[in-house]
């Protein structure tokens, strides 16, 4: 959690020196209750998506389960990679995951590199 808030900081000093006369809050609009109901479900989602791609990598076909688990750590890695950017917007859970539902190719895509490097890895530590 820690960790959490100190990569916000990063994004969000970032995003004000690209984005100068944007809104300088974490998330423009949202109360505090929504702020932390949006980060503890965004949390959630997360959890249960990766449990999706664990119990994925165990199925009996391996060549599916292989395809399977890349398929939904691709997505991850690619959500992470814009969430940062999409909580200074003020976008809630809701909102990027219809964004990546509808342009899930391309998400696919973004995190493909990522998932295929990270799957192909003997270690535990580096999967």
């Amino acid at each position: 959690m820690n960790c959490t808030i100190f990569f916000q900081d990063i994004a969000d000093a970032a995003y004000s020196r690209f984005h100068p006369k944007a809104t300088q809050s974490s998330s423009p609009g949202m109360s505090f209750g929504t702020l932390i109901a949006d980060l503890c479900f965004g949390l959630l989602i997360q959890g249960l998506f990766l449990l999706q791609a664990q119990v994925a990598a165990v199925l009996p076909i391996p060549a599916i389960a292989q395809i399977l688990s890349v398929f939904h750590m691709s997505l991850s890695n690619a959500v992470y990679a814009f969430e940062y950017k999409w909580f200074n917007i003020g976008w809630e859970v809701n909102k990027r995951l219809h964004y990546v539902e509808a342009r899930w190719s391309y998400f696919l895509g973004f995190g493909l590199p990522l998932a295929l490097a990270t799957s192909w890895a003997e270690s535990y530590w580096i999967k």
